[in-house]
């Protein structure tokens, strides 16, 4: 031991009945212990310490603040403690790790775009302009050698307009840009289109689909829910007795009532657990975990969907594509209804009421029970 180069030092304990002693490092004027021996000529106890220590310095790096000086901050400064801020809020429940994971692309484009280490308070309106049509012309995404659809385009305007006026209110910059409130703005041209199934695609998919598969189907055209909604399904959510779904899409935080298909309740009952408490999740994957998962991990989202890569593999099989996955599905549906009865598209997707009819009104689910049964009446060819 004592020809080990040292990097923390041995500490006896005060006591005077005690044996042995703790290995110490003072840290920022802070003393930190990191393990006990019996000894300081203990090498194994030691190492031990020493790599509590390099632990201890890892992640303390990790989930440091980032410090920005105002008048000298970068780009990559600003970028990096408005994601540090979203983090924040993902630790608190607060917002999604997709959420987190869509603004550090947009944040990477536009760093790459205006220049890493280009002082932030320099860029001025004409940088911005400039940035704007760059990415209203599409270009082609790193990630997927492809062009960027128009809402990725939106989501990156929007981003960056997000963090311009997030900087100005911590004083991290002195003014806004006289463009950033246009920056933002989409030409009608731009706006994307919706991207649905036809009825003959959905009955070979569904042909072609396991019962599993065929169940997130029947959710997602019956109840409008995407694959994290079908994820977080509760057996509290179903009544199994009268068969329909109700529950707060977690989203929007909008109640929403959608009466079941009496193929969708088979679907549930056959592939399901409906017995235990009201909390538990009714559909979970071969290993007993949540369908869908989502988490920060060292500033990269984490994520595994056992819905979208199930119906992935059935779209492949068949060679259908067109640019869509399973949340095509809603669309077809919503889709649907808008054919049977406008009046009820809202409701079957769970969007808020705009206005004060919120407050005063109850929505009509029976209108929208009505639409649904329609509804089921034209795909009865389909599951079959």
């Amino acid at each position: 031991m004592s020809k080990t180069k040292r990097i923390l030092t041995w500490c006896p304990n005060w006591a005077s009945r005690s044996k042995g002693g703790r290995w110490r490092k003072y840290i920022d004027g802070k003393g930190y212990y990191f393990g006990e021996g019996k000894s300081k000529n203990y090498l194994k106890a030691y190492r031990k310490a020493e790599r509590n220590y390099f632990d201890f310095l890892s992640k303390r790096e990790a989930t440091a603040p980032v410090e920005v000086e105002c008048s000298r901050a970068t780009v990559a400064d600003i970028c990096e403690k408005y994601l540090q801020e979203l983090e924040d809020r993902y630790n608190r429940s607060e917002i999604t790790a997709a959420y987190v994971e869509q603004a550090r692309c947009c944040l990477q484009d536009f760093a790459d775009k205006i220049g890493f280490q280009k002082r932030f308070s320099c860029i001025g309106e004409l940088d911005l302009a400039d940035y704007r049509g760059h990415t209203l012309n599409l270009p082609v995404s790193f990630s997927t050698g492809r062009k960027i659809r128009p809402a990725t385009a939106r989501d990156r305007l929007k981003t960056v307009r997000a963090v311009y006026r997030w900087a100005y209110k911590m004083y991290l910059i002195e003014r806004l840009p006289r463009n950033i409130d246009d920056i933002a703005k989409i030409p009608n041209g731009s706006q994307p289109k919706v991207k649905v199934f036809t009825v003959e695609e959905l009955a070979k998919l569904w042909k072609a689909s396991t019962s599993r598969t065929r169940c997130y189907m029947a959710l997602a055209l019956n109840c409008g829910f995407g694959q994290t909604e079908i994820s977080e399904l509760r057996v509290g959510d179903i009544n199994w007795t009268e068969g329909f779904i109700e529950r707060e899409r977690r989203k929007t935080g909008v109640r929403a009532k959608h009466k079941l298909w009496q193929r969708t309740l088979d679907l549930l009952r056959e592939n399901g657990s409906y017995g235990g408490d009201s909390d538990s999740r009714v559909l979970l994957n071969e290993n007993g975990a949540a369908l869908v998962t989502s988490r920060i991990v060292n500033g990269r989202q984490k994520k595994s969907d056992a819905v979208k890569n199930g119906f992935f593999r059935v779209m492949r099989k068949l060679n259908i594509d067109g640019q869509r996955g399973f949340y095509s599905l809603r669309k077809t549906g919503a889709t649907m209804i808008e054919q049977i009865d406008p009046t009820t598209t809202e409701m079957y997707l769970c969007h808020a009421e705009n206005g004060m009819k919120k407050v005063y009104a109850q929505r009509d689910w029976e209108r929208l029970g009505k639409a649904l049964v329609a509804m089921e009446e034209r795909l009865i060819a389909v599951m079959l």
